[in-house]
């Protein structure tokens, strides 16, 4: 069996089984599409297999004219690591079966590797690539996301140009994350918070229906003049109008005129 031996970090070599050199590029920008239908029998397996925070993602095209069956690859031994294998054949997971291999893990600690026969491609706005291939496998390398991602490929089921527009195609995927992955401000993708728009509402008081002025407030009973301002000072603010007979003074009943004294008439 030929195995494929990775790179990942310095000093680690992984046996995985598919064919090519791994190994890290640039990161690039997360953008959107769709997997490709081959992919269909696997795609509720992927989240549970993921491991944490590795972003999986997968090419929208598969240009093969043989039938490829999608197979997860799981292997405690490498359990940082996701792999999916397209084979040939069904249930085959020998090299002489590859279609193509894809497999992710963490970022590592040095890129782009530094070892001979890496070719630079272009995966489409601005983004390098690196390719490196031997007579039966290929492979299209890069990172995104701080996550390693590496396509392989059989030779005679793949050309190169297949495997960059596969390439090209996954940069622009859509990530699947594992249910425990964790969003960057820390909190997972599904945890929930209360709505900040609209919170718990609150009665109205009981004793009013007015929503405005919750607590009427009663007219002054001391003070007959509703148009004082003041109702709580016992003095009005201007004077008690008067009545009828402290309007005017009492008008004054003349004096009877007196006349001179006269003397006494006497007879």
């Amino acid at each position: 069996m030929f195995q494929f031996r990775a790179s990942f970090n310095p000093g680690i070599q992984l046996g995985m089984g598919l064919g090519v050199t791994i190994s890290s590029l640039l990161a690039i920008p997360a953008a959107f599409a769709a997997p490709a239908a081959v992919f269909e029998p696997v795609l509720e397996e992927i989240p549970a297999a993921a491991p944490t925070n590795v972003p999986v993602r997968l090419p929208a095209t598969v240009p093969a004219d043989v039938e490829l069956h999608p197979a997860i690859v799981q292997d405690p031994a490498l359990a940082e690591i996701f792999m999916l294998r397209l084979d040939t054949e069904l249930g085959c997971e020998t090299s002489e079966c590859l279609g193509m291999g894809i497999a992710i893990t963490g970022m590592p600690s040095v890129w782009p590797p530094e070892i001979d026969g890496l070719t630079e491609v272009d995966l489409g706005d601005g983004v390098q690539g690196y390719s490196a291939g031997s007579e039966s496998f290929g492979t299209v390398q890069w990172v995104q996301d701080d996550s390693l991602y590496a396509l392989s490929y059989k030779t005679d089921v793949f050309s190169l140009e297949d495997a960059i527009a596969m390439a090209t195609s996954m940069v622009s995927e859509a990530p699947i994350t594992s249910p425990d992955a964790t969003s960057p401000d820390g909190t997972s993708p599904d945890a929930t918070s209360p709505d900040p728009i609209s919170p718990e509402p609150q009665p109205l008081p009981p004793e009013s229906s007015d929503p405005i002025s919750p607590e009427p407030q009663p007219l002054p009973s001391e003070s007959p003049d509703p148009v004082s301002p003041d109702s709580t000072s016992p003095e009005p603010t201007s004077p008690e109008p008067m009545s009828p007979e402290s309007q005017s003074p009492e008008p004054m009943s003349p004096e009877p005129e007196t006349s001179p004294s006269e003397p006494p008439l006497t007879d």
